[in-house]
């Protein structure tokens, strides 16, 4: 009975540490392959005309009344291919939690719902701009300012050149 047992605990012992390495090498794949993808959309950006090359853009303003209003369409926008002859991004969850809880005890914190949000380029007005919707320029909240010369939104030409909806 107890070799038994003995055998029975090294399988598990050794299961354990096979799922533990095996864990680490997809783990591994992983990171490869976002690290891949991250080059391939560099690239993408580059060959396209673009300054800026990274997939990743990040909006978000020191006013804190224009944090509060418009606060659900900042945060991290990520590359997710070409619109109208230019890279169109879409607005991420990142984990930033919401905190549910308003006593002294611990929190319980959920993931911020993120509202569909795309930064493109809107081709009639010859401007960058956050629309819900890829390729309608209804329900505009920012845009850069009118005409952009950036080829991409992350260009020095729209960094810093943006106006909320009552001047777009």
């Amino acid at each position: 009975y107890f070799e038994a047992y003995d055998a029975y605990t090294h399988r598990l012992e050794n299961e354990v540490t096979w799922l533990g390495r095996e864990g680490n090498r997809v783990t591994s794949l992983v990171s490869n392959t976002q690290n891949q993808l991250t080059s391939s959309q560099e690239e993408l950006l580059r060959k396209a005309g673009c300054v800026c090359t990274s997939p990743h853009l990040n909006f978000s303003s020191t006013d804190a009344s224009l944090n509060k209003k418009y606060g659900n369409i900042m945060g991290h926008y990520q590359f997710q291919g070409m619109h109208a002859e230019h890279p169109f991004y879409k607005l991420m969850d990142h984990g930033q939690p919401v905190s549910s809880s308003s006593s002294s005890r611990p929190s319980i914190t959920t993931p911020r719902p993120v509202p569909a949000q795309f930064l493109f380029w809107d081709k009639p007005h010859k401007q960058w701009i956050f629309a819900p919707t890829l390729g309608s320029d209804s329900g505009v909240e920012f845009g850069s300012v009118k005409p952009s010369l950036a080829k991409c939104p992350g260009d020095p030409p729209a960094r810093d050149n943006w106006q909320y909806k009552s001047s777009v």
